[in-house]
């Protein structure tokens, strides 16, 4: 028999993991902490993201907002300096310029980017449900008909959807 626990406790739980990813841990840490998996730690923050109020919603926005506007800062100084010169493993300067930290700066700040939507759920697409009525599938399929009469070499085939 499995125990369940009180929808409070999870409650708490919940929010204390949420909590810990806003103040810097790494979802990895979180899940050792709680004993559990990382994709379950990862589908807990996404249902507390779906569920947050706005104020607080709004603190976690603003805090993302600092959080990419502080490595922006930081990668721009890298991007503002010039490239610096490539060398051979035995020392010797090579032609061209060295730009992989400028690359890796902008990389840093495209995973973080990434890492922060998702945890606060702001990465999720917008979900369209399209429903088809009956009198609109009727009607396809009278169109069909109608397009299959008109050739009759293809008498044999059947309309999809229908029979």
């Amino acid at each position: 028999m499995t125990r369940q626990t009180p929808r409070p406790q999870l409650e708490a739980r919940n929010h204390k993991i949420w909590m810990a990813v806003i103040e810097g841990a790494t979802p990895y840490d979180v899940a050792q902490a709680f004993e559990m998996s990382v994709p379950n730690v990862y589908s807990i923050l996404k249902q507390y993201a779906a569920n947050i109020p706005a104020p607080e919603r709004a603190i976690t926005e603003k805090m993302r907002r600092s959080v990419l506007d502080k490595a922006l800062r930081k990668a721009m100084k890298v991007l503002d300096q010039p490239p610096k010169k490539r060398y051979a493993p035995n020392g010797r300067e090579l032609e061209g310029e060295d730009f992989s930290e400028i690359l890796a700066a902008v990389d840093r700040i495209a995973k973080l980017d990434e890492r922060i939507a998702r945890l606060t759920g702001t990465d999720n697409a917008i979900q369209h449900t399209v429903t088809v009525s009956a009198e609109a599938q009727q009607a396809t399929q009278d169109a069909a008909a109608k397009e299959l009469a008109a050739f009759p070499e293809l008498s044999g085939v059947v309309p999809v959807g229908s029979g």
